[in-house]
């Protein structure tokens, strides 16, 4: 499937992501990117796209909670409540799981957070 080298791409960020937390060391996947521009601007080849751009390194302290979390933009939820150990379980059979699809204040929350940090 074509498709898996972008799935390789992502667990090795998880995995990367979860090292470096491991180490102390900071991370964050930058979203908000115009990937045809990026492609350009370092020069990569035609027909070629970016799947991320991360930042890694030390940093004086880490966020109590996760950021979009103290942004009020999500919540963690119980998985206890959330997962139910069930065979054939699908969203029907699950009314009280939470809707994790795309939220439309992400955008504007990320922009919120970063011209906080200017």
């Amino acid at each position: 499937m074509p498709e898996m080298d972008l799935a390789s791409v992502a667990c090795a960020i998880q995995n990367l992501w979860l090292a470096a937390r491991a180490e102390n060391v900071g991370m964050g996947w930058v979203s908000l990117f115009d990937p045809e521009t990026l492609r350009r601007l370092i020069h990569m080849p035609e027909g070629s796209r970016p799947v991320a751009v991360l930042c890694l390194g030390y940093v004086p302290a880490f966020y109590p909670r996760p950021m979009l979390e103290e942004a009020d933009w999500a919540h963690r939820f119980d998985l206890k409540t959330w997962c139910k150990p069930t065979t054939g379980a699908t969203a029907a059979t699950h009314p009280g799981a939470p809707d994790i699809r795309y939220h439309p204040r992400t955008r504007k929350v990320l922009q919120s957070i970063e011209s906080e940090r200017v």
